[in-house]
């Protein structure tokens, strides 16, 4: 067992994916914001919000925590700061749980596109990056009924 701020981590964790189950050592995931680490009593801890409040979040599927065998959630460092940015979408400006859905996905939609045009400036290809980038907004767009 490792000693994390205070919360018992085991060396390994199983975790289900689907039908699939890996069993991973914790120097593989210790820096991999990606893979669930946190249990939901810790997860709480960390963003100061009610452990029902993120097993509402996963139900809605505005955060989807890895689980373990016994079904347990695991939630990643990416999965904090959804729901630190979910939390700062209600509280602060007001939105709705569906409101924030949408602008976590528009979010990531754009990120993608970012990460199309700065492979593009990386490489000699920029202007079918841009190309493809320019594309991809417009349809952003085009789906949530704005022209341009």
């Amino acid at each position: 067992m490792i000693n994390n701020r205070g919360w018992m981590i085991s060396k390994s964790v199983s975790i289900t994916t689907g039908r699939n189950e890996q069993k991973i050592e914790s120097q593989e995931f210790a820096y991999d914001p990606v893979i669930g680490v946190y249990t939901i009593s810790v997860a709480s801890d960390l963003i100061s919000m009610h452990p029902n409040t993120l097993r509402k979040y996963d139900r809605n599927g505005l955060v989807k925590p890895s689980r373990t065998i016994g079904k347990r959630r695991l939630y990643s460092k990416n999965d904090l700061i959804k729901l630190q940015i979910v939390k700062l979408l209600t509280e602060k400006y007001g939105l709705n749980l569906e409101g924030a859905k949408l602008v976590l996905a528009l979010s990531m939609r754009i990120q993608e596109i970012v990460g199309l045009l700065e492979q593009g400036v990386s490489s000699q290809f920029y202007k079918n990056s841009a190309k493809v980038a320019s594309l991809e907004l417009r349809k952003l767009f085009l789906d949530l009924g704005i022209k341009i």
